[in-house]
């Protein structure tokens, strides 16, 4: 851009102390500074007399985060979600001002070809559920390393393991796995990728809320915390720490889980769910059944009834059941 400024020696010398370089947005790269001074030819003969100087100027790059883009933060909006049952998310987008800035420079960390895509970390977790993404192409996951803990892992069946993931190459405590995996539910997710991977994947993501929670019984909001960091080590000062985060705030409804009866005998379904889904649904109890003596009475053991809502807390409910019995 171009300044002329026309006064005194005393007041060009006075403005020219406070002069002050200000690059355009998120621009880097080499600059100069021209200066040209003509006195007019105020005094003497001969014209106008001028002087002229370039300043050199090298703007280094610095890390912008990067964005994110949602309409659910934007509005504040609270999602609603219904137990037990998969959820579409609100679509997210992210890009880089970096790159933007500069197309030519979406190479990753110093020493790859030019030309290859900028690297991020994407980072999802939840409190009270899973996330599956919409695509796994291009993305290089974490997993944990099964042979370390395996113990760890038994309790825990939403964390994939090496048997899930297969040529996964566990170094110190994690794996990286590339490619497509098995699309999988993710408590917590970390994966690497260019922007255009990342935005694929969370083009229509699933939350599923854990089996049997519900807001009330959980007594809080799910929070599924999504968070992007610019993994890109050529772009300056602060490249690795260009975070963006955002937070999906989920309000899970409780739905009316139907109780399971317990009797002696019983013949189950197999891969058929009860009603609660914490075992297999009865197809009938064994023919036998029970004998006893004419007028003799009989104790029919290991009757029981389940009720996943009152274990939850019932939510407020007093808790009563009606228990019919009948006998021919």
């Amino acid at each position: 851009k171009e300044l002329v400024a026309e006064g005194s020696l005393p007041a060009l010398n006075a403005a020219l102390a406070g002069l002050t370089y200000q690059g355009g947005p998120d621009w880097y790269g080499n600059d100069e500074v021209a200066f040209l001074v003509d006195d007019q030819g105020f005094s003497g003969s001969g014209g106008g007399q001028t002087d002229a100087q370039t300043l050199p100027i090298t703007v280094t790059p610095v890390a912008d985060p990067v964005e994110m883009e949602c309409s659910t933060w934007e509005t504040g909006e609270v999602l609603q979600a219904t137990e037990d049952t998969k959820m579409l998310l609100p679509t997210i987008t992210f890009s880089d001002p970096d790159v933007q800035a500069h197309p030519s420079h979406t190479f990753a960390q110093t020493g790859l070809e030019e030309g290859t895509p900028s690297l991020y970390q994407l980072t999802i977790t939840s409190e009270l559920g899973k996330v599956r993404l919409a695509s796994t192409a291009n993305l290089t996951f974490w997993v944990p390393d099964p042979d370390d803990e395996t113990a760890r892992l038994k309790g825990l069946s939403h964390l994939p393991t090496g048997s899930n993931f297969p040529g996964a190459d566990p170094r110190g405590g994690s794996a990286r796995r590339s490619g497509s995996p098995p699309q999988l539910w993710w408590r917590y997710l970390e994966a690497t990728g260019p922007l255009e991977a990342l935005n694929a994947a969370l083009a229509s993501a699933l939350y599923w809320p854990d089996l049997n929670v519900n807001s009330v019984s959980a007594g809080a909001l799910d929070a599924v915390t999504v968070s992007v960091v610019d993994l890109d080590g050529s772009m300056g000062a602060g490249a690795g720490a260009a975070a963006a985060e955002g937070v999906f705030r989920v309000r899970i409804e409780a739905v009316n889980d139907a109780p399971v009866l317990t009797v002696p005998g019983e013949r189950y379904r197999a891969s058929v769910a009860a009603g609660d889904g914490l075992s297999l649904a009865v197809a009938s109890a064994a023919a036998a059944g029970l004998s006893v003596e004419e007028d003799a009475p009989l104790a029919i053991p290991g009757v029981a009834v389940r009720d996943v809502d009152l274990e939850e807390g019932g939510g407020g409910h007093a808790g009563q059941l009606t228990v019919e019995l009948a006998a021919e």
